[in-house]
């Protein structure tokens, strides 16, 4: 299955997921419960497996794709990072700081691949309005997104399925519980690793 995935991102003509990814990953799983009914002749296992699959947290995923495709399309999220460069005015930490307190908050609430998609073309002209060695503010960048899916329960899929997997066996994780226990572990990694950066990059 990994190959066949590869293989599609390969071909894609945009670089990115093939359309016929979803369709080859459908077609492995119809080709395995099929497999299960005719050829082990376990029907049963077949129809657990579908009625035991996590559904609410699939439905979820597939809203949030949906939401994170429209932002991406409408380029609210680029807008958003145009507001930015206006802010930082040629100051470096001023913008490493502001990416990554706004990266964080962002990525708490929206999937962080299109929103680093949005920033990137921001992140690189600050650099080069700063005359400054672009890795900084790129790192900048990928601590704050990456980091900040840590803050809320859907800021990222790992999230979102262990929410779902708890609610299954009968311990509910509420927003706030969540958010009581990530945010002090978001701020302190993300403080951790902005300042090794900075040392680093600086």
């Amino acid at each position: 299955m990994i190959g066949g995935l590869a293989l599609f991102s390969a071909i894609s003509a945009r670089g990115g997921i093939h359309p016929a990814s979803g369709i080859f990953v459908l077609v492995l799983a119809f080709v395995g419960l099929t497999w299960l009914v005719f050829a082990k002749k376990e029907k049963e296992e077949a129809k657990n497996l579908i009625l035991h699959l996590d559904w609410m947290t699939l439905v979820f995923l597939v809203g949030i794709f949906i939401v994170v495709g429209v932002l991406a399309e409408s380029s609210l999220l680029k807008q958003l990072a145009e507001q930015l460069a206006q802010w930082v005015k040629g100051d470096v930490f001023l913008a490493f700081t502001l990416i990554i307190a706004i990266s964080v908050l962002i990525s708490g609430f929206v999937d962080n691949v299109p929103y680093i998609a949005a920033m990137l073309p921001v992140a690189s002209a600050l650099a080069e309005a700063m005359q400054v060695q672009p890795d900084l503010l790129m790192f900048g960048l990928l601590i704050g997104s990456c980091l900040g899916g840590n803050l809320t329960p859907f800021g990222a899929s790992a999230n979102i399925v262990a929410v779902g997997l708890s609610e299954k066996h009968g311990s509910k994780v509420s927003f706030w519980n969540w958010v009581k226990l990530a945010g002090p572990f978001t701020i302190i990694t993300t403080i951790a690793a902005s300042a090794f950066i900075w040392l680093v990059w600086a």
